[in-house]
């Protein structure tokens, strides 16, 4: 069995190929896909694994779009921390899927459904119904967090934050007026604001639409935002500063 991973944190894709490797010791790892531009590229110039396994959220975007530039006839197993609610979507679509943490045995479960299901698969069909039933989830973001600030909470609308950065063991939150340090990570409160008025340039921060006063083209096609309250300015790679873009315009 061959197989691609796509998966941009480097600790988890560690581990998932040595499941791999329990579960299917004969099983070759081809490759470890970290973001959707080298995904795209790789698909086009390499012949079909036989099986994927990929992270939904990957850092430059989302695995869908792999999806959307490249005609797969392999499985898929996506790896996913969606709740239970949009899981119901994978089920209902056939589509197979490993919810985080994944073990052993869920892996082995996966595998045994592509062994007992050889035919080819009709993954465009497949994924298209799949989005559809997800874009259909009308997801209630967060309109004020409850920052736990000492012994007490501390409500902040979200609609003052600036932009977001990653820290050690948390996140700093920095709004028009104060800074907040929390423990929550930067993928958890991500998943709680509305991604209309929210985009994550990189893995280390999160910027708001309405915050953006200032954008300059920088070498290699990178680009740097001047934001509300921050001094320096925050850079975007070019993989991915045409998502940028079209977030940015689409508002």
């Amino acid at each position: 069995m061959k197989i691609i991973i796509i998966e941009d944190e480097q600790v988890a894709a560690n581990a998932l190929i040595n499941l791999i490797h329990e579960v299917e010791p004969q099983a070759e790892v081809l490759e470890v896909l970290t973001v959707v531009e080298d995904a795209i590229d790789y698909f086009h110039r390499n012949d079909m694994p036989d099986v994927i396994l990929t992270d939904i959220n990957l850092g430059d975007g989302s695995a869908f779009t792999i999806f959307e530039n490249v005609k797969v006839t392999c499985p898929i197993i996506f790896t996913t921390a969606y709740d239970d609610y949009a899981l119901k979507a994978f089920e209902q679509n056939s589509v197979d899927y490993l919810l985080k943490p994944i073990t052993e045995e869920k892996l082995k479960r996966a595998f045994n459904k592509i062994i007992q299901r050889p035919e080819k698969v009709n993954n465009e069909v497949l994924l298209n119904q799949l989005l559809t039933t997800l874009r259909q989830q009308e997801k209630k973001y967060k309109q004020t967090l409850l920052l736990p600030i000492a012994d007490h909470f501390v409500p902040l609308s979200v609609y003052q934050i600036t932009y977001i950065m990653a820290e050690d063991h948390g996140a700093k939150i920095v709004t028009r007026k104060n800074v907040y340090s929390v423990a929550q990570s930067l993928d958890k409160l991500f998943e709680e604001l509305n991604p209309e008025d929210f985009f994550r340039v990189s893995r280390q921060v999160i910027v708001a639409h309405d915050a953006i006063k200032d954008m300059v083209v920088w070498f290699n096609g990178a680009l740097a935002l001047e934001i509300e309250g921050n001094e320096e300015k925050i850079t975007i790679p070019r993989r991915t500063v045409k998502e940028f873009k079209d977030w940015y315009t689409a508002k």
